[in-house]
């Protein structure tokens, strides 16, 4: 997985998100980010209980844009009609 260092310098401008937050930012479900996370989504800082995951909306955005990934839920699409 990507790690970008969590420093200022960075994003300047950015939103600094957690993973409901960025799920929600994406258009996806929560447990679809957890799916982008173990495909290698770039976060700021990992999580795991009591420490929250950070993302950065841009790096995110930038991410999703670059692997080609779907916006949004299509539920059509899943059940095939």
């Amino acid at each position: 997985m990507k790690v970008v260092e969590l420093t200022t310098g960075h994003y300047p401008d950015d939103h600094l998100i957690g993973v409901t937050r960025a799920a929600v930012a994406m258009g996806i479900a929560r447990s679809t980010m957890q799916t982008w996370i173990l495909r290698g989504c770039p976060y700021l800082q990992k999580g795991n209980r009591p420490i929250p995951w950070i993302f950065s909306k841009k790096a995110l955005s930038a991410w999703r844009d670059a692997n080609g990934l779907k916006v949004g839920y299509d539920r059509r699409s899943r059940w095939g009609r």
